[in-house]
């Protein structure tokens, strides 16, 4: 039972290693929807799961989806970071 709390923690970090060349490459938009749509159907599903197996997949799904957050706050601090440094005084 531990798995369905760590796992998750796992898969925000692959979610975060799949969503940002995603972004980067196809715009943050499409890949935010797809996130956005990806996390409530993990989140029913998790709900109406009957057996481990499957409560364990949506909870790995809803890590992944939450990567996107990760990815999509960090993106734009490190731009900004860049940019400071890089300009001239």
């Amino acid at each position: 039972m531990e798995s369905v709390v760590t796992a998750p923690t796992l898969f925000i970090g692959i979610g975060a290693l799949l969503w940002l060349p995603l972004s980067l490459a196809l715009g943050r938009r499409p890949v935010f929807l797809v996130a956005a749509l990806l996390m409530p159907l993990a989140a029913i599903g998790a709900a109406l799961s009957t057996n481990f197996h499957t409560l364990f997949g949506c909870v790995c799904l809803l890590g992944l989806g939450q990567g996107f957050s990760v990815t999509s706050v960090c993106t734009p601090l490190k731009r900004r970071s860049r940019t400071d440094v890089n300009s001239p005084s």
